[in-house]
């Protein structure tokens, strides 16, 4: 059997089209595991089927296998109710390398460049795909610059990652709304809209 999940702690803040990679996966396992394990055959046949696109969908692979600060290591960074497994990630958070963390940042900008450029061209079977990876793409990004701006203590980055969270809630919060129960939302909402006052109050 195959069980092919999707949640997340404190609340899933992944909008519907950043899951649609992994549910088709799941899908494509279940009918076939063997066929499943040809990840580039895969790609390209949910590029060419789900996105009407050329690439979109290698590009959205190399952007996730960048990616080392995730929505949990966020969120336990700061919820002050979890302390305990909050040290444990701010240990790992100080063993970040921040040169490295630095560069992985000005890769996913590149990638996510290359992503506008794929996803402006395609058709999505589902209307609402396209602003939904965007939204989370550029998420994603910030996640990562909010880690770099505490790891360095750097006010100015502080600042910009968090005017730049504020104008992703928006964006976040209304396409969230078209899918989802209203109630599922105000959690995520608080978290994020704390990493924000939590840079806007980041000192030297």
């Amino acid at each position: 059997g195959l069980l092919n999940t999707n949640w997340g702690d404190f609340g899933n803040v992944n909008l519907f089209a950043q899951s649609i990679h992994g549910m088709l996966y799941g899908a494509a396992a279940a009918w076939n595991c063997g066929a499943a394990g040809d990840i580039e055959y895969f790609n390209s046949a949910v590029d060419k089927l789900e996105f009407k696109s050329d690439g979109f969908t290698d590009l959205w692979y190399e952007f996730a296998e960048i990616q080392t600060i995730h929505w949990l290591g966020i969120e336990l960074l700061i919820d002050q109710s979890t302390a305990g497994t909050d040290d444990i990630f701010r240990k790992k958070l100080e063993n970040t390398d921040v040169g490295k963390l630095a560069a992985d940042i000005e890769h996913m900008e590149e990638i996510f460049r290359q992503i506008s450029i794929k996803l402006a061209s395609s058709h999505a079977a589902d209307p609402l795909a396209v602003p939904e990876l965007l939204c989370g793409f550029e998420m994603g990004i910030t996640m990562h610059k909010s880690a770099l701006a505490i790891l360095k203590k750097d006010m100015v980055l502080a600042r910009l990652a968090a005017d730049k969270i504020r104008l992703l809630e928006k964006r976040l919060s209304s396409l969230w709304h078209k899918r989802n129960k209203p109630s599922e939302y105000f959690r995520i909402k608080d978290a994020v809209l704390k990493l924000a006052d939590k840079l806007d109050s980041l000192e030297d």
